[in-house]
């Protein structure tokens, strides 16, 4: 627990940062058959308020921006987008969109800035030693419920991120196993105009509507 809360605190007190994480998901395709989905995910975050998350893969290729409140929502295969207005800061719009949209946004968790609190682990921990991802040592630890395990590899040092971790479910409603692994950079250069929606050629803008029962 004492590993995994200070690798929350110290993401979540980063004001400038992004990182490039790949998602392999073993999903159960017709309840038949194990099928391997793939996905690369980029993600650049400049507190309070900025934030660019792009998707590709094997069933997404999307790509989300956040600038002053403004949330864009771009499907980069169909060129539609849609737009919500949301809080101006990441963590605001993060409750907003979960609280009354099915929309979901890969490795969401770590872009809160109060991701410690929210996510005490309550769980026994347990240590599984020293551990090498890529050229990073990490303490390799993990936790489980009566309805999912989760494997972290966390970076030793005084940049303890997440370099890799791992989700098994066990209710056979999600994936059943699901592995990413990240590569952070500080993002120290990063501009401001990255973070802009800018509409592409031809592209359709369509609503988005409240559910009903969120309204």
């Amino acid at each position: 627990n004492k590993i995994l809360d200070r690798a929350y605190r110290y993401v979540g007190g980063l004001d400038k940062f992004a990182f490039d994480a790949v998602t392999v998901n073993d999903d159960l395709l017709d309840d038949k058959m194990i099928v391997e989905v793939k996905h690369r995910v980029i993600v650049k975050v400049d507190r309070p308020g900025d934030m660019l998350i792009d998707i590709t893969g094997d069933t997404k290729n999307r790509r989300n921006y956040l600038h002053e409140g403004q949330f864009t929502m771009y499907d980069k295969e169909k060129n539609y987008y849609g737009m919500l207005k949301t809080p101006r800061t990441i963590d605001g719009t993060l409750d907003y969109i979960f609280d009354r949209y099915d929309i979901k946004i890969p490795l969401a968790n770590l872009l809160y800035s109060d991701v410690a609190k929210r996510l005490n682990p309550q769980s026994k921990g347990y240590y599984f030693g020293l551990s090498n991802v890529g050229k990073t040592l990490c303490d390799y630890i993990g936790f489980k419920n009566s309805k999912e395990e989760l494997q972290l590899w966390i970076a030793r040092g005084q940049n303890p991120v997440i370099r890799k971790f791992i989700i098994i479910d066990k209710t056979g409603k999600r994936e059943l196993r699901s592995t990413t692994v990240l590569r952070w950079y500080k993002n120290s250069k990063s501009q401001l105009d990255q973070y802009i929606f800018k509409v592409p050629a031809n592209a359709v803008k369509i609503r988005v509507e409240i559910p009903e029962e969120k309204e």
